[in-house]
């Protein structure tokens, strides 16, 4: 195989780990957006530790809308958070708030107290159906710019740096000595010149001799 062959087969080396890698990562998350979106469901990421240990802090889970009126004791849902309009909440249903039937006090599996706040009908959002622990970590950090570093610069990084190695061993290849062989060729230059120098006062010296 020649040098040629070598080097694609080097680089094809590299390309093919890094897009396993990538298959292996964006597949399953490709499959798990898929399905949610064809079942209507929504992607949360919990960030707080009040669901431990069943939705530790990082998971992500799928939301599936519902109507409040299905809402039923034990069920986590998520609603929309009373004190902070445009925050949600996934917390389980655990009882009838007392005199509003239509609402229901909720609490965190990690939290002693109940919620000090009635959740109203209107507030619910929908139930949890599942969730992945730390996979909601993994898609924030994958969300922007950094995901754009990592899923694309990354493996263009690795490509850049195999073709630079390829250019320089190609050059070395083409020059064993390093650079040094141009600048050699000017003293044998000189040399030939000393000698050709040295021939000349020794024809001199002979002919005077002859002379004399």
């Amino acid at each position: 195989m020649g040098v040629g062959g070598r080097d694609r087969g080097r680089r094809w080396g590299l390309i093919v780990p890094i897009g396993a890698l990538g298959l292996v990562i964006l597949a399953p998350l490709a499959a798990l957006l898929a399905t949610t979106w064809v079942m209507g469901w929504r992607l949360q990421v919990v960030t707080t530790a009040s669901m431990n240990p069943l939705y530790p802090e990082g998971t992500l889970v799928a939301v599936e809308p519902i109507d409040a009126a299905a809402t039923e004791q034990g069920m986590v849902i998520v609603f929309r958070d009373p004190g902070h309009a445009d925050r949600l909440v996934a917390h389980r249903a655990v009882k009838r708030w007392p005199g509003e039937p239509s609402s229901w006090q909720t609490q965190g599996d990690a939290n002693r107290d109940p919620d000090p706040w009635p959740v109203a009908a209107e507030d619910v959002r929908g139930r949890v159906r599942w969730g992945v622990p730390g996979l909601g970590s993994v898609v924030s950090k994958l969300i922007g710019w950094p995901g754009a570093v990592s899923l694309v610069g990354f493996p263009l990084g690795l490509l850049a740096a195999s073709e630079c190695s390829d250019y320089v061993r190609r050059r070395r290849q083409r020059d064993p000595t390093g650079g040094e062989g141009p600048a050699a060729a000017p003293r044998a230059d000189a040399a030939c010149r000393c000698q050709s120098a040295q021939g000349g006062r020794a024809d001199a010296i002979v002919a005077a001799r002859h002379s004399g």
